[in-house]
């Protein structure tokens, strides 16, 4: 306490799908020879961890942003001439820990395991690299709200804020309105009107998207 320090997870969990190709051995000997060349980059500032089969942090102390960055620039070059070949990516995720801030690992891993989901999502990269920051946070406090107002709604009797839009079909032919699509639509009782490519990927990914589509259904066959 007192310094500024940062953590730096390395996600390889894209490596994982190489398994069914080239079994298991020959991923854990991929994953061995990331860890001798990111070996390469400990210092008595920076420190090297293996937190699950997968995943890699550093513990840094003493570095400024751009520093971190560049440090992970590094990381992810050294990381993609192991991946490229393998035709996989991975993520790096950035988190800034306040000089004052008191250690709270389950806080700290939580928040390094979304930053470097969201690097490995970048499109545009092979290796992405991502800081967590306000706009992430805010972002997780956003998904953690939908989420929790969908499972009220998932496991109540009652469609809470989850309701139909229905959507004329015309018919160019006759110009004529030949039928109807029915929307789903989420209105938030903190956030207001959610729109579907935001609450329908949570449902997937929290899999109440079953019992969520029963009650779409239910609504559209009572229309």
């Amino acid at each position: 306490i007192g310094i500024k320090r940062a953590l730096i997870g390395i996600n390889l969990i894209t490596v994982q799908s190489l398994i069914t190709l080239y079994g298991f051995n020959y991923t854990q000997e991929l994953i061995r020879k990331i860890a001798i060349a990111l070996n390469q980059y400990v210092t008595e500032k920076s420190i090297l961890v293996k937190t699950f089969e997968n995943r890699f942090v550093f513990y840094l102390r003493d570095h400024e942003a751009a520093e971190l960055i560049e440090f992970s620039q590094k990381i992810a070059e050294t990381i993609g001439s192991i991946l490229t070949p393998e035709r996989v990516g991975g993520g790096i995720g950035i988190l800034e820990i306040a000089p004052d801030e008191e250690p709270d690992l389950n806080k700290f891993s939580r928040k390094l395991s979304i930053a470097s989901e969201k690097a490995i999502g970048m499109v545009d990269k092979e290796i992405g690299i991502c800081f967590y920051d306000n706009i992430i946070e805010s972002q997780v406090e956003r998904e953690e709200v939908i989420q929790r107002e969908l499972t009220d709604i998932a496991s109540s009797a009652e469609d809470g804020g989850l309701y139909l839009q229905y959507q004329p079909i015309l018919d160019l032919r006759t110009n004529k309105v030949c039928g109807f699509e029915a929307l789903a639509r989420l209105t938030s009782e903190r956030l207001g009107a959610v729109p579907p490519l935001e609450f329908i990927p949570i449902a997937e990914k929290t899999k109440l998207i079953i019992p969520i589509g029963w009650k779409i259904t239910r609504q559209s066959l009572c229309f």
